[in-house]
């Protein structure tokens, strides 16, 4: 199941997202995962900190949300979670990272909207049109991840939470449940049912410990069962059984992926 979510993310499926392309979207993923793997000094960490504090960014603890500011996915549950986040934190803010045109303008109205209804306006923060690296930071500084989205092939910032060992709260459609493991690396749930969706996002924000845990494992599982030559050696069994080969494709093609990605 892994492999065919993910083919489907490598034909483009993350258009008008962050990555453009089977190839560079490929690319670019893998870049940030080493970018976000690399030991980081306090130095580091503290201007990650400033630049986003710089950004207007701030919040303790730090929801975040990454995608298009669309209705299919899900923000609209998040904000309504919100009023009983703010009265356990009342620190408390989400911060939705959007690309520079929305696919929906009317939206980005609709949820302010609804967020002055519940007044929760003052924690609710959108941020478009914004660099790589302030997008890798913002998962860096991030206390959970949350991606209510309806419908997915695959979901790219899922795995770049698992990468940045941020655990994730997400809607238990479609292609969400083959990335997430439920309970380990973060909770799958039906946003609909915003009760449930809140307790799931209490239920981190209140746990350091299992935040921990769960963000640890999320970042193991981005390593193994979506690591580059894991997922190649996936991909050309299909070929491999499609063609007939009776040679260990697979295997091989592992295996040079592997030594060229340490060279």
């Amino acid at each position: 199941m892994t492999v065919f979510v993910y083919i489907a993310a490598l034909q483009g499926y993350a258009k008008g997202g962050h990555f453009h392309g089977p190839l560079f979207m490929h690319c670019s993923l893998l870049t940030l995962i080493s970018s976000i793997v690399m030991p980081m000094q306090k130095d580091a960490a503290r201007r990650r900190r400033e630049d986003c504090f710089d950004a207007g960014v701030t919040g303790n603890p730090l929801i975040l949300g990454v995608g298009q500011l669309i209705e299919r996915k899900g923000w609209e549950y998040t904000v309504r979670c919100m009023p009983a986040i703010i009265t356990r934190f009342p620190e408390a803010k989400l911060l939705i990272v959007g690309p520079s045109q929305p696919a929906e303008p009317a939206f980005r109205q609709y949820l302010m909207q609804l967020a002055t209804e519940l007044g929760v306006i003052e924690h609710i923060q959108i941020l478009q049109d914004n660099t790589p690296e302030f997008i890798r930071d913002a998962y860096r500084s991030a206390t959970i991840l949350t991606h209510p989205s309806f419908v997915e092939s695959f979901g790219m910032v899922l795995l770049e939470a698992m990468t940045a060992g941020v655990p994730v709260v997400a809607h238990n459609g479609t292609g969400i449940p083959c990335v997430i493991d439920d309970g380990v690396t973060g909770y799958v749930v039906d946003v609909h049912d915003v009760p449930k969706y809140t307790d799931a996002l209490l239920s981190l924000l209140g746990d350091a410990t299992l935040r921990q845990r769960m963000g640890a494992e999320g970042r193991r599982q981005a390593a193994t069962r979506f690591g580059q030559a894991e997922i190649a050696a996936q991909l050309f069994a299909v070929y491999a059984e499609v063609i007939g080969s009776t040679e260990n494709v697979a295997t091989q093609t592992a295996e040079s992926l592997e030594k060229t990605v340490h060279t």
